[in-house]
């Protein structure tokens, strides 16, 4: 091969890989959990509903609100927030279903752009991941029969799961390296301990504050950095990902315990994880799954 064709050979891997056919029950078994996690988030914020979605709570002005941000939407009169509500939950159950799954797609997203923009103060970055998933889902193409060792089997391009892959990895890869170049991670041993008590304490965080010695919390603080940091090399090697699959779950199920209301962000991010496992495999946990509802 000529040094002029490697560029030329190289593209063409590439496209290959990032448009492969791939089997669907990846980015399918992806959509159904993180469309539930979306359904649980907005549940969970629905006690105070009024304030955060009709005119009835408190809004920044438009002409005070910071450029950083966009105008927001104007908010529901306060007669209409139950039957936004009603669609707000309904669509997305519907995308979990498997019913009308294309129109419950789109109104899904619909109504997770207007929620994050209806009070974009509030609207952290769960909100516009929200937005991007349901985006990358809705157009993503649909299965289509192919020959695989000489059976028919279903099919799909890879582009919409590479993106929702790359999403993950560069998420945590970023947070790492933002933690290192402008935190106080690599200079103080408490930097956890400082999360720990400020505004999103929890009363489990207070008890492992009172009870944890120093040095547990110095393990915590490295094996968190090191996965963000780590996190690409963990989770593109096979190998290595069921390291990351302990270490990611572990630390989000430390921020849920530890964190107010950060639960709903760690459960969105560790349904992410189900795009790299082996689609095979979960197309027999599937089977599983439905033989076991049978036989109850």
């Amino acid at each position: 091969m000529s040094p002029r064709d490697l560029p030329r050979r190289v593209g063409a891997a590439i496209l290959n890989w990032w448009f492969a056919p791939i089997h669907p029950a990846r980015l399918r078994l992806f959509e159904q959990a993180f469309t539930l996690s979306f359904i649980l988030y907005m549940g969970a914020w629905l006690h105070g509903a009024e304030e955060w979605l009709t005119t009835v709570g408190f809004h920044y002005p438009l002409d005070i609100s910071d450029r950083a941000f966009s105008i927001p939407l104007p908010p529901l009169p306060p007669w209409l927030l139950w039957p936004f509500v009603a669609v707000l939950i309904g669509a997305p159950l519907l995308v979990v279903l498997g019913r009308w799954r294309r129109a419950a797609l789109f109104v899904t997203l619909l109504c997770a752009v207007y929620v994050q923009r209806v009070d974009t103060y509030s609207a952290f970055t769960i909100n516009k991941l929200f937005i991007v998933g349901f985006l990358l889902l809705l157009l993503a193409p649909a299965p289509r029969e192919a020959i695989v060792d000489g059976e028919k089997a279903e099919r799909q391009s890879a582009w919409p799961l590479r993106i929702l892959q790359a999403t993950l990895i560069i998420q945590y890869g970023t947070a790492g390296i933002c933690k290192m170049a402008h935190g106080d991670w690599l200079d103080r041993t408490d930097i956890l301990i400082g999360h720990s008590v400020g505004l999103y304490r929890t009363e489990a965080a207070a008890w492992l504050i009172d009870i944890l010695p120093h040095w547990a919390w110095v393990v915590q603080g490295v094996l968190a950095l090191g996965f963000e940091v780590g996190a690409p090399i963990l989770f593109l090697v096979k190998r290595l990902r069921p390291l990351a699959y302990v270490l990611g779950v572990g630390m989000h199920a430390v921020i849920a315990l530890m964190m107010v209301d950060l639960i709903w962000f760690s459960l969105q991010m560790v349904t992410f994880y189900i795009l790299f496992v082996d689609g095979a495999r979960l197309q027999r946990f599937q089977s599983w799954l439905s033989s076991r509802a049978v036989k109850s």
